[in-house]
């Protein structure tokens, strides 16, 4: 929907709404607000280019849009300083100029910079200053002379006469406009002109952008957030020079210190042209060329923008002073190349919109990405065919890209009636979409429609004033603006509908999408203080949801106060708008102070802690100390790229990162004690390789893209080169992953069906199809329902905001409820009944009770971390936390304690687990090098093992137990040699990167202890293994379709295995032995049948407690007590268990009154037993998740005499001969 200028020429048709001199007069005025398809900037009514592309194709009118930030600048209370620069091509062949402007301007042919521009026109060029808002209104019928807000994208906005009272004037897109108070009248009038989101721009300067319109621009001198906050603008205006050619912004500066400075060339001269911008030291710099052209003053061409850090913009055009008449595209641009080297290159056509010569318009009929590295193909090409509509038609363009074909229809101007019979037939919808198609490629032409969207547009009445288009053939007796009431996606054979109603002001106030399933969101606004704000919600509700989001804010507009669905947090405000404060529902306070470019440099966290910040003027952080006193920095370069990070451990322990600019990307190098990580980017900006460098060979991989950014292949990782093999990736016309294809050929698949149901395929071809809901958009859906292989059904129920209430699969129910709030206070499982919770303010879980079970209690900090948990309330479990937030203890109720201690980077280096009454206390000890890799560990005894890591961090050794350790190029093991002598290779299949063998060998004079070789099915299931020295222990097995185990076959025979509808084992047979299991009626295992007989009962957290034995649990389901005998009645248990603070077993007490104490580290893993009756301990070393060496220490009590220690015979039988390594 066009936001630009009334039309340009009087008919007769006019007598109904102005007498034809004012009309005629405004000719001249509308030459800057261009027509209908040569509007500048963004309408927020069509769809343009997403993410961080900067140039977008005008799929109404054909035009070439870009903006481009060149300087970024963060401010207190986010007001920030962005320069922007924004083209468009030129429209059409009256002259070599843009923007309706036929002299020239600062900025070369089709770009402009500036940060606000209020036009008027040659009848009313002065804004009356009035204390009251109808004295500087437009005295006429309608807007056509109304002053046009430029804003600095480009966009340009009619301010038509608004109601007089709140405000002066209006735009569709609701900013307003008020009359300059008298007392702040400098001489030129001017008007206070408010943004959407409260922002104030004064206009009280008059000034001159191009010769051809003197004086007909007031320049914004101040922009102001409702707190105060301001820019300063400063401009080479005065009274000398007040009918200069050009007036030029010379000076930004803000209130909280920033200052931007211009400057030009010939500043004073008639071919003035910006030449720099600089701010905190650094400047960017413009270059230009004449254009070959002698009418008038010599045109020219913004050529090239270069940035401090040497990387810049080049710019390219039809620079001939051939190019005349009716050749398309006269000066345009034709050529763009970036910073990282992307050349995008345009190509024009014209296109006829209507029968005046002036409305046949240049239009872009190709863009093409040039030269691409790491994307398919290498040069991707949009194409686009432009179709005008006669009623009842609509404006078509057809886009045929690399991948896509999409279809726009929008209204346009010969969609509705004109002339004498055109009166309020349509014009405020004109330029709307209300169609889009979207198709893949297929071959040199598109495929079928894959989804279609629909709009419909209703239209509300802004102003009173008529508005006027094309010539002012096209005439609306009221202004009014287009408000979206309807979109409707069709896709995959179903369709998504979302309806919207909107308040006097365009919010929306319900928003009703309808879909699988169907809810309503309804919104209500308020505007703070009275002040002109929108979009600020004070309460959304969503139906089927209990509850309802409220907001209040300052009187400034910041929000103060945010309850969702009752869980309320407050926040606080300096006088400038920044946070000082935020109280969470639990009364808890976080702080910010001193705030230096909106960064607050001071924190205090709501258990105390502080952090403190250091920030350059330019917004980045230059360092960071946290509330332990560590401090990290970082440097960075010209364009505000971290160059290093400087961490706080060392000055070793830093990254130097280095970017060469290249033709093609960049190059981004980051260095760390001896490793270097390179990464390649193309000019896209994608990955497309990577390389590990420092050991002895680089590890590298490789990215392959399409034109939408997702991937096509992966390489595996490769040494000293990119591997051969990768992984390869389709997707349908809709972007949406298909097929995934391995290096060895096998795929596993997705289709996407009818009505929203996607079904997968494995590479063995078995099929899961799920189900999904969605409402007002295919793309944002829930799984509701999942079938697989073998009649597996899942159901899965939601609530309006995707939360599972129901889980039904195999005839079991699971229910799930929420409070108000939206926190989970029940649930329903059929082997434990209901658990029911409870929660804090904020949501941290402070109550749990399963079935019929003693209740649970959780404690919280101030931070939000679980401090305590009591199970039963009377078995406790501590956690405690130093002022940086790591875990420093944790204790148990049976008397364990872990006590831990990191290092400055975080990483842990001391754990020690003392038992109950400081009856022994272990401590185990971790190193790391410079890298913050594990380099040793050090077990309680002493023993160090160290790992001596490459730069990758991967093991070279293993203390004294392994030496000569490799790893293939994806990390996993490949080999080492023991201390024995033996050696331990594993290959690895170059396509699937599975183990394919393991072999243990390196001892000629021995028979070789093993060699395993693995067979696997094309789903990564192992189905074979080989063991080639006794083939007798080769094994085979089978999965069904969930991939579960069905069959094998080894030295025991053939043995098979069933399942029910819920995945639950229903039977096992090996050869003639048989055990079938059967389940009550809440799901649990009820008892084993057929070759062992077995019952089972549970406890009320559904522990087994009774079966071939009886179990007893503590209030944590750790099992406590272990009964060999199933009677209930067990004086003497078999085993007790006591458990450290982290879960992990740490006694066990026989009935023999021994005991075994085990010591697991940070990552589970065994590390230590004692044996406390006979003084002997195992150390368990371990390698890459596998455990390669124990080493035993026995105190030499020999009883028997036979020359083995009693400890060394009692637990590792060894035929009488010693050994420490096992």
């Amino acid at each position: 929907m066009p936001v630009g200028s009334p039309a340009f020429r009087v008919l007769a048709v006019l007598a109904l709404l102005a007498p034809i001199g004012s009309l005629a007069a405004s000719e001249d005025f509308n030459a800057a607000a261009v027509g209908s398809y040569q509007e500048p900037g963004f309408n927020s009514n069509r769809q343009f280019a997403d993410g961080e592309q900067v140039d977008s194709i005008d799929p109404f009118s054909g035009a070439l849009k870009i903006v481009t930030r060149d300087l970024f600048i963060p401010g207190n209370g986010g007001l920030d300083i962005e320069v922007l620069r924004n083209y468009q091509s030129v429209t059409n062949s009256r002259g070599p100029y843009s923007n309706g402007h036929i002299e020239r301007t600062p900025f070369g042919t089709g770009w402009d910079l500036h940060f606000g521009r209020l036009w008027v026109s040659d009848t009313y060029n002065r804004l009356a200053q009035s204390d009251n808002n109808r004295g500087c209104q437009i005295g006429q019928v309608a807007s056509n002379l109304n002053p046009i807000l430029e804003l600095p994208d480009g966009s340009r906005h009619v301010l038509a006469n608004g109601d007089g009272s709140d405000h002066a004037f209006v735009s569709k897109a609701r900013w307003i406009g008020r009359c300059l108070p008298t007392k702040q009248n400098k001489g030129d009038g001017g008007l206070l002109v408010f943004s959407p989101d409260g922002r104030k721009y004064v206009f009280d300067l008059l000034g001159t952008v191009s010769p051809d319109k003197q004086l007909r621009s007031y320049f914004v001198t101040r922009i102001e957030d409702a707190d105060g906050n301001a820019l300063d603008f400063s401009y080479n205006i005065s009274k000398s020079n007040k009918l200069a050619r050009h007036h030029l912004l010379k000076r930004i500066t803000a209130t909280d210190g920033r200052v931007v400075d211009f400057s030009y060339h010939d500043e004073n001269g008639p071919r003035a042209v910006l030449t720099g911008v600089s701010a905190n030291g650094v400047s960017i710099g413009y270059g230009y060329a004449d254009a070959n052209w002698n009418v008038g003053a010599k045109p020219h061409y913004l050529t090239s923008v270069n940035y401090p850090d040497g990387t810049r913009w080049a710019y390219a055009y039809n620079n001939a002073n051939s190019l005349v008449g009716t050749v398309p595209g006269r000066f345009s641009m034709t050529g763009m190349t970036s910073p990282l080297g992307l050349r995008v290159g345009y190509a024009y056509g014209f296109q006829q919109m209507g029968v005046d010569p002036a409305e046949k318009l240049n239009v872009v009929q190709r863009r093409t990405l040039s030269g691409i590295l790491g994307t398919q193909p290498r040069d991707l090409v949009w194409e686009y065919q432009y179709v005008k509509g006669f009623a009842p038609g609509n404006d078509q363009t057809f886009e045929r890209g690399p991948l896509q074909c999409v279809t726009y229809e929008h209204v346009g101007t010969n969609t509705i009636a004109n002339g004498a019979s055109g009166v309020d037939q349509g014009l405020w919808k004109v330029g709307s979409l209300v169609r889009k198609t979207m198709a893949g490629r297929a071959g040199a032409g598109c495929g079928p429609t894959l989804r279609e969207e629909t709009y419909t547009w209703d239209r509300q009445e802004i102003s009173p004033q008529k508005e006027m288009r094309r010539y002012n053939l096209l005439v609306e007796n009221r202004t009014r603006a287009p408000v979206l009431v309807q979109r409707a996606i069709t896709q995959d054979g179903a369709t998504y509908v979302t309806r919207y109603t909107h308040d006097a002001y365009g919010q929306p106030l319900t928003v009703a999408e309808q879909g699988q399933g169907s809810r309503t969101t309804q919104f209500r606004y308020t505007r703070p203080g009275g002040r002109w704000m929108l979009g600020k919600v004070s309460h959304q509700s969503i139906s089927g949801i209990p509850g309802e989001i409220a907001n209040s804010y300052t009187g400034s507009g910041r929000l103060a106060q945010k309850s969702m669905f009752g869980v309320v947090t407050r926040y606080a405000y300096s006088a400038g708008g920044d946070l000082t404060s935020e109280t969470d529902a639990n009364g808890h306070v976080t702080t910010y102070a001193d705030h230096f470019r909106g960064i607050p440099r001071l924190t205090r966290q709501a258990d105390g802690g502080l952090v403190r910040r250091t920030v350059n003027p330019t917004g980045t952080l230059a360092s960071l100390t946290d509330p332990l006193g560590r401090v990290s920095s970082y440097t960075y370069d010209a364009m505000n790229r971290v160059t290093r990070i400087q961490l706080p451990k060392s000055s070793h322990t830093r990254y130097d990162i280095n970017y060469a600019f290249g033709p093609t990307g960049v190059m981004q190098t980051a260095v760390r004690a001896g490793y270097t990580l390179a990464r390649q980017y193309n000019s896209l900006g994608q990955l497309i390789v990577q390389i590990e460098a420092g050991g002895a060979s680089t590890i590298e991989t490789a990215a392959i893209y399409r034109a939408d950014g997702q991937k096509i292949s992966l390489s595996l990782p490769g040494y000293g080169g990119l591997n051969p093999h990768a992984q390869y990736y389709e997707y349908d016309g809709l972007g949406r992953l298909t097929r995934v294809r391995h290096a060895d050929g096998s795929a596993a698949t997705t289709a996407h069906g009818a009505g929203n149901v996607q079904t997968q395929r494995d590479e063995n071809g078995n099929a899961t199809t799920s189900h999904y809901l969605a409402y007002g958009d295919p793309d944002q859906r829930e799984r509701v329902r999942i079938e697989q292989p073998g009649g597996v059904v899942t159901h899965v129920g939601r609530d309006p905001l995707g939360r599972v209430t129901v889980l039904e699969q195999g005839g079991l129910r699971r229910t799930y409820a929420y409070d108000s709030r939206g926190f989970l206070v029940s649930e329903y499982n059929p082997e434990t009944l209901t658990t029911q919770y409870g929660y804090d303010a904020v949501g941290n879980r402070i109550s749990r009770k399963v079935g019929a079970a003693a209740t649970d209690h959780f404690i919280y900090d101030a931070m939000n971390r679980l401090v305590s948990s009591s199970y039963g309330g009377v078995q406790t479990f501590t956690r405690s936390y130093d002022p940086g937030g790591r875990l420093v203890r944790q204790t148990s109720y049976q008397g364990t304690v872990w006590d831990f201690a990191y290092n400055a980077h975080d990483q842990i280096i001391r754990e020690t687990l003392t038992e109950p009454g400081a009856s022994r206390a272990l401590t185990m000890g971790y190193g790391y090098n410079s890298r913050d890799q594990l380099h040793t560990i050090t077990y309680p005894s002493g023993l160090e093992v160290f790992y001596n890591p490459d730069v990758y961090g991967r093991p070279t050794q293993v203390g004294a137990f392994a030496h000569g350790v490799s790893f293939h190029a994806n990390g996993a093991l490949r080999s080492l040699t023991y201390a024995n002598g033996r050696t331990l290779s594993i290959g690895q299949d170059p396509r699937r990167l599975r183990p394919t063998d393991r072999r243990v060998g390196g001892l000629p004079q021995f028979n070789v202890p093993m060699a395993l070789r693995y067979g696997y099915d094309a789903a990564g299931n192992l189905t074979q293994l080989v063991d080639e020295v006794d083939g007798r222990h080769s094994q085979s097995v089978r999965y069904d379709g969930l991939n579960r185990l069905v069959s094998a076959n080894g030295a025991w025979g053939e043995a098979s295995y069933g399942y029910n509808g819920r995945g639950d084992l229903t039977f096992q047979q090996t050869g003639g032995a048989r055990i079938d299991y059967s389940y009550d009626g809440q799901g649990r295992l009820a008892a084993l049948n057929g070759s062992l007989n077995v019952g089972f009962t549970y406890n009320n957290r559904g522990n087994v407690t009774q079966g071939r034995s009886r179990y007893t649990y503590n209030g944590a389901s750790q099992m406590l007590l272990y009964c060999a005998s199933p009677q209930w009645d067990c004086p003497s248990p078999s085993e007790t268990y006591r458990y450290d603070p982290r879960g992990y077993r740490s006694a066990t007490a026989f009935a023999d009154g021994t005991q075994v104490l085990s010591l697991y580290g940070q990552e589970g893993r065994l590390l230590r037993e004692d044996f406390p009756a006979d003084g002997g301990f195992v150390e368990h070393i371990y390698l890459a998740d596998e455990r390669i060496a124990s080493r035993m220490q026995c105190e030499f009590v020999d009883d028997d005499g036979n020359g083995v220690s009693n400890c060394k015979e009692k637990r590792y039988p060894v035929n009488g001969r010693q050994g420490t390594v096992f």
